[in-house]
């Protein structure tokens, strides 16, 4: 199986490029397409290409690292897909300090879509944000 062939496996791979030690750019990025739409209630941006994606996801994972995240663990609570080439899932994201205590869980909401076989991220919907959507 591809690396995007199981979109439940994809969202958990933004688990593994978050690492102690810093967070792989590369690894994070291939679970994305763009455009990217974040949402949290009335805040939503949209992000028109791979530049401003990767820019955001280094600004919320310095402000994780600032907030002494070391770990993620996201848990799948639900997977529907409506059409062929679009799934949802429902998910807590679970953010650990460097001793393993459990900062807080956050829920998110991905709409991902499959292009030529493999589950790219379109859109998250943070049920309640923990850093705050850019202005």
């Amino acid at each position: 199986m591809d690396a995007g062939a199981d979109p439940i496996e994809v969202v958990l791979r933004q688990d593994e490029a978050f690492g102690p030690d810093g967070v792989d750019i590369d690894l994070w990025m291939s679970t994305l397409t763009w455009p990217l739409t974040m949402q949290s209630g009335e805040a939503r941006i949209v992000l028109p290409d791979r530049e401003s994606v990767a820019a955001e996801v280094e600004r919320v994972c310095a402000i994780a690292r600032d907030e002494g995240v070391v770990r993620t663990r996201t848990r799948i609570l639900s997977h529907l897909q409506p059409a062929e080439d679009t799934t949802i899932l429902s998910s807590l994201k679970d953010r650990f300090s460097s001793d393993g205590s459990l900062l807080g869980s956050s829920p998110l909401t991905w709409t991902l879509v499959s292009q030529s076989g493999e589950w790219k991220v379109r859109q998250v919907y943070f049920e309640r944000l923990e850093f705050g959507l850019p202005r």
